[in-house]
């Protein structure tokens, strides 16, 4: 049974390395193309703009994701090492809590705001909704705070996980 998790899990983190690997380079590219035809030809995608900052904001939450995922997120820790390892890995798991709370109400936010845009029906370009190219913000969240309760009781549970300073 564990063994399948693994495989899955690991399945899981080739999908998102690939879609943001993919996602850059369409980003890249697609930037590029948008200055060689703007400097050439004088012309442009009349939708490139507001495509590449999609883009941006799908990537940037992406990353967000993956950085959860690999516990590389941004961490302010100024005193930890003045501290014992048991006080450490309670701050941690609260500190871990917290953020999971702060990313579930921005989630919760986020999907009354995705909701507010499908009942408004605007299209964000090529006839794509608005609210399909924002549903990216709620998901974000949510996977954030899930991993961050699931981190909190990794760190409960097995005192040697997540304890050492970064």
């Amino acid at each position: 049974m564990v063994s399948s998790i693994n495989k899955v899990t690991l399945l899981l983190n080739r999908l998102e390395q690939f879609v943001l690997v993919f996602l850059l380079m369409v980003l890249i590219g697609f930037s590029f193309s948008q200055i060689v035809m703007r400097n050439l030809f004088e012309s442009g995608f009349l939708w490139g703009e507001q495509f590449i900052r999609i883009l941006v904001l799908w990537l940037g939450l992406l990353g967000a994701i993956y950085a959860g995922r690999e516990n590389k997120h941004i961490r302010i820790d100024l005193a930890s090492h003045y501290f014992s390892d048991a006080f450490n890995r309670i701050a941690m798991i609260i500190a871990n809590l917290v953020t999971a709370v702060i990313c579930a109400v921005a989630g919760y936010y986020s999907l009354m705001f995705v909701n507010d845009e499908y009942h408004e029906g605007g299209l964000a370009f090529a006839n794509i909704p608005v609210w399909i190219t924002e549903a990216i913000i709620p998901f974000a969240f949510a996977l954030l705070s899930l991993r961050f309760i699931l981190y909190s009781l990794q760190q409960l549970f097995n005192p040697n996980t997540g304890t050492e300073v970064s």
